[in-house]
């Protein structure tokens, strides 16, 4: 490993870590104090330092060393070390090492070939990777973010704390902001008015829902859905035909899975449909992978099931039946 620095007016000099691994000790020892405090010293009033997040470096003593030493820390994304101009002048090491004609045959000589090419490297070369850096920042500039509901500005009935200020920054930033969740219990008016109480400057056409997507679905695919859905969510397909339906749309909601709603929705369903092809299965069948359902059996398997050929159902039903029996052995023993 080697680390280096950088600025417009000259850089300091390659240290080589010998052996073993950085440590925040070998980092302050090594690095901090008997290069970086005397570069910045060279530099004078201003200095600032350009380090990713790596564990080293943002380490209690490294920070303690910096603190004492008056230096700062420009603070660092996350998963952004492309930002840092250093990593073109490692690539441009790389690369002309890469070129030689006698390639290093020893750890030692790639150290010293690494230092030479190191001092080579023209300072204006340098120059333009840093000045480069605004063109770069205004390439790469976020033009819009995603801000999940749940969990990240409130959680059910109550705001998470300081998430009101947090988005009042982010609208001064020049970005659109859209505003996501996965909720299928709630229509989004209703969304919308628990976000207003708790003091969130949103507009309904910044929200968007799984059920929304689901409408958007479905007014795609030109269906009829039956809407197994909470009754909470149902606003949110107002104007969507349900009569005669030829699709189910499911989402959260326990209280419609019942072996008489669960029935309904498989009557909806007549062909089995593998790799473009349909197939019809009676209604013998269907009943049973109903009370399958009704069961406790996932509807992940189901979801699979409806893909797949009438071996692979009665397969499945026969696999459930022989789980039913091994949970009512067990619960026997058990007793």
């Amino acid at each position: 490993m080697v680390l280096g620095g950088i600025s417009l007016e000259g850089r300091t000099v390659l240290h080589v870590l010998a052996r073993g691994s950085l440590t925040a000790i070998r980092y302050r020892d090594e690095i901090l104090r008997p290069l970086v405090r005397p570069y910045a010293g060279a530099v004078g009033p201003g200095f600032l330092l350009m380090q990713d997040n790596a564990r080293p470096h943002v380490a209690g003593v490294c920070q303690q060393f910096l603190q004492d030493e008056g230096s700062e820390a420009m603070d660092w994304p996350a998963r952004s070390p492309d930002l840092n101009q250093i990593e073109h002048i490692w690539d441009i090491m790389f690369r002309t090492i890469h070129q030689r004609h006698v390639t290093p045959q020893t750890v030692q000589e790639l150290a010293d070939a690494l230092v030479q090419v190191w001092e080579e490297i023209p300072q204006e070369t340098i120059r333009h990777l840093i000045r480069s850096m605004p063109r770069m920042a205004a390439r790469r500039a976020l033009k819009a973010v995603l801000v999940d509901l749940s969990g990240t500005l409130h959680i059910e009935d109550t705001a998470i704390p300081g998430a009101q200020e947090a988005l009042k920054r982010l609208r001064s930033a020049p970005v659109t902001i859209r505003f996501v969740t996965n909720t299928t219990k709630e229509c989004k008016r209703t969304l919308l008015e628990r976000l207003r109480r708790l003091h969130f400057d949103i507009s309904e056409d910044e929200i968007f829902t799984s059920l929304t997507a689901a409408r958007n679905l479905l007014e795609q695919k030109d269906v009829r859905p039956m809407l197994l859905v909470d009754d909470g969510a149902l606003p949110d397909f107002e104007g969507i035909a349900t009569d005669s339906p030829n699709a189910v749309l499911i989402g959260l909601a326990p209280e419609h899975f019942n072996y008489q709603r669960m029935n309904l929705a498989f009557r909806q369903l007549p062909f089995l449909w593998q790799n473009g092809s349909e197939e019809r299965f009676d209604g013998s069948e269907k009943s049973k992978i109903v009370r399958c359902l009704a069961e406790g059996c996932s509807s992940l398997e189901i979801a699979k099931l409806l893909r797949r050929d009438h071996r692979t159902i009665k397969r499945f039903m026969a696999n459930s039946q022989q789980c039913r029996k091994k949970r009512v052995g067990q619960k026997k023993g058990a007793k």
